[in-house]
């Protein structure tokens, strides 16, 4: 009996913690911040002594700002946060649940994070539609009518996949 009460509050806990509404970062008065929201896949090809190792990470995001400033928070399929990134010119901060770390840039956060090197303006201008020419880099933004974004790294080595399935209701 005491199993069933521990697994059923376990439940409640993870329920109430699903719906829970995440912090979101703040303007000034007057200003707007641009924001979006969606699920983000990357796999990373590598080739490790004649073997092809295969990375991937997917979650569902939701992006605040710029490559300036802003937030980017990573949730589970219960919408429980699994990851806060957050930045400004002179840091860049990764918060998980139990565990705060600090690095100088964005761009080393991410490769923490990601496991790749993902070029944050041009990954701002793809967001908005735009195709910015990025060294490496091979952008397809044929579907982005329909909220799908699709990035491609030649070069350098490993080859990355970048997949963006945008929610066009929250999207700027």
């Amino acid at each position: 009996m005491r199993n069933l009460w521990w697994n059923l509050s376990l439940l409640a806990i993870l329920v109430i913690a699903g719906c829970a509404y995440p912090i979101r970062l703040g303007g000034q008065k007057g200003t707007e911040i641009p924001g979006w929201h969606g699920r983000m896949a990357v796999r990373i090809h590598d080739v490790v002594q004649g073997a092809e190792q295969q990375q991937s990470f997917a979650s569902t995001f939701d992006l605040k700002g710029n490559p300036a400033r802003g937030q980017l928070l990573f949730f589970t399929p219960l919408g429980i946060t699994l990851a806060s990134l957050n930045w400004n010119e002179h840091q860049a901060t990764l918060h998980t649940p139990g565990n705060t770390r600090h690095f100088d840039t964005l761009q080393n956060l991410m490769i923490s994070v990601v496991g790749a090197d993902v070029p944050l303006p041009a990954l701002f201008a793809w967001l908005q539609g735009t195709s910015v020419p990025t060294s490496g880099w091979l952008v397809d933004l044929s579907q982005y009518a329909n909220g799908k974004i699709l990035a491609n790294r030649v070069s350098p080595e490993p080859a990355v996949e970048l997949r963006i399935m945008l929610d066009r209701e929250s999207s700027n």
